[in-house]
């Protein structure tokens, strides 16, 4: 059985286009992934209390279609499409006002231990949710699959900052949304006038602690690995 919730578009979620950016989105599914983990007595801080917390270990996102306008309401739908012993694979989907699917994706998800990230067997956790084997990405290449890692082995561009104590979550990582537009800054200006970002799939976001200042590198032809990549096209 999936999980639904509701979200209106608010001012600092749009671009200037008054729409919905990339990356509020991403805050979409991490919020709605949060709210059917709460309802389950699973939230992070629930997981604290014996010392275990959530971990994504990977995302891949695709976006199709024009995003929702200002205000608008966006319904958001997640669901467990499978489990392994210490994985948890969780697909989602939104749509505008119209029901018009305009983002798609899904994320692994780790119980681990704290401090040591050490995972964990998911099974007493994963037991709590029904599974719906529908596949939110069925029909796509997977990304790393149509794009290259960059032309020629070498990076034309890269971009550094400091991870701030203001983009860190409860993990001291730097929050997995705030990543998408870090990595977007990394590639050239006239990449992205080109082009429009049609999907993403980020590496593991770095530490503050163990990585304070990371460099994002960007290709030649197209964005290394953990950057958004080219535009991925339906299989068949």
């Amino acid at each position: 059985m999936a999980y639904e919730a509701f979200y209106s578009v608010r001012s600092s979620e749009i671009g200037s286009d008054y729409r919905l950016t990339k990356t509020g989105a991403a805050f979409f599914f991490q919020e709605c992934a949060a709210e059917y983990f709460t309802s389950k007595g699973l939230a992070g801080y629930d997981m604290a209390r014996h010392s275990l917390t959530w971990l994504i270990s990977s995302v891949e996102t695709r976006f199709s279609g024009q995003m929702p306008f200002w205000r608008e309401r966006v319904k958001v739908r997640v669901w467990i499409r499978s489990v392994s012993a210490a994985r948890m694979y969780v697909d989602f989907i939104q749509q505008d006002e119209k029901g018009k699917i305009f983002a798609r994706g899904e994320a692994d998800y780790l119980v681990a231990e704290i401090p040591s990230h050490r995972p964990c067997k998911i099974s007493e956790y994963s037991e709590a949710f029904d599974i719906e084997k529908m596949d939110a990405l069925a029909g796509y290449d997977k990304i790393f699959e149509i794009c290259s890692i960059a032309k020629n082995g070498e990076y034309t561009q890269k971009v550094s900052r400091k991870v701030r104590f203001d983009d860190i979550d409860f993990n001291s990582h730097l929050t997995n949304v705030k990543y998408l537009p870090r990595a977007v800054e990394a590639l050239p200006d006239d990449f992205l006038i080109s082009r429009k970002l049609a999907g993403f799939s980020p590496d593991p976001p770095p530490s503050r602690h163990h990585n304070p200042q990371r460099e994002w590198p960007a290709g030649g032809d197209g964005p290394g690995k953990g950057h958004p990549p080219c535009r991925g096209h339906p299989r068949g």
